[in-house]
């Protein structure tokens, strides 16, 4: 019975450190991918109203 328990306690173990490896190796890469993407939206939102800008102090070429 002892070894049993000690067998169940080893699968419990490997299948919970396997899963916290799994998990820990997707968020890595969730990580990697929102810095990647903040990088891009940092960007995106730095340039907006400076292009929001440019383009409002532009004259209005568009016919009435």
């Amino acid at each position: 019975m002892l070894v049993f328990l000690r067998g169940f306690e080893n699968l419990v173990g490997f299948y919970l450190f396997e899963t916290y490896n799994l998990y820990l190796q997707g968020f890595k890469n969730l990580a990697g991918v929102v810095t990647r993407y903040s990088v891009v939206i940092t960007i995106v939102a730095f340039f907006n109203p400076f292009a929001l800008a440019v383009s409002s102090s532009l004259p209005d070429l568009s016919p009435d």
